[in-house]
């Protein structure tokens, strides 16, 4: 299976191709149209849009936000995989034991530039198309795909509409969503005050990040 944010860069012979249904680099829907013959995996990095895989990392989604998303998932009949680190593999395990909710299956991230499964895991990436771990293609992420992974009957271009899905959030996830909007909101800001933009947007943007940072201070206090 590859999967790059430029999808120039697969194999047109691959039999397994992952994008994105959301965040900076989208490359989903592109995928499904240029790969016909290819089995499609959908990727969400956060726990309220619906799609096969969450990625679970720094700056997507949060172990506890993971747990949402499975239950979630399971309440529409569908079956969640969980993408994430093989050193966050255990973390997620033992968020899942305490919450008292069955496991996912997981897609686990070891880059070795070796084919291998980790166990436990339903695919592994074993490279991530630098020098350093070249794997099948350059410039792609080349995962190993386990025989057990959950068989879906058609690929679907996402739209609005399909991929929203209602999450009842703890306040605790919601506090560490605001905590991640807050994080862009000051990056955005930084950015609208030094990049070469019309004064409308520059403006527009402060004033949405500033909103963005009142909550997070507030949600904060309290």
């Amino acid at each position: 299976m590859f999967d790059s944010v430029n999808i120039d860069h697969i194999p047109r012979d691959a039999a397994w191709v992952a994008g994105y249904v959301n965040g900076i680099w989208p490359t989903y829907n592109e995928l499904v149209k240029r790969f016909p013959n290819a089995n499609h995996v959908s990727i969400t990095i956060n726990a309220y849009e619906s799609a096969d895989v969450l990625d679970v990392e720094k700056g997507d989604a949060t172990p506890i936000e993971a747990i949402t998303w499975v239950k979630t998932l399971r309440n529409h009949g569908k079956t969640p995989i969980i993408y994430c680190s093989k050193s966050m593999m255990g973390t997620l395990q033992t968020e899942f034991a305490n919450a008292k909710e069955a496991e996912p299956y997981f897609w686990v991230a070891d880059w070795t530039n070796v084919e291998h499964l980790v166990p436990g895991s339903i695919a592994t990436q074993w490279a991530d198309g630098t020098d350093q771990y070249p794997g099948l293609a350059k410039f792609c992420d080349t995962s190993v795909v386990s025989p057990n992974w959950p068989k879906k009957k058609t690929s679907v271009i996402h739209s609005v509409e399909k991929k929203v899905i209602p999450v009842n959030f703890t306040p605790k996830s919601l506090a560490i969503i605001i905590r991640q909007l807050a994080a862009y909101a000051g990056i955005a800001t930084q950015f609208a005050n030094t990049g070469h933009l019309p004064t409308s947007v520059r403006t527009a943007i402060v004033a949405v990040s500033g909103v963005i940072l009142s909550i997070d201070h507030y949600t904060a206090k309290k």
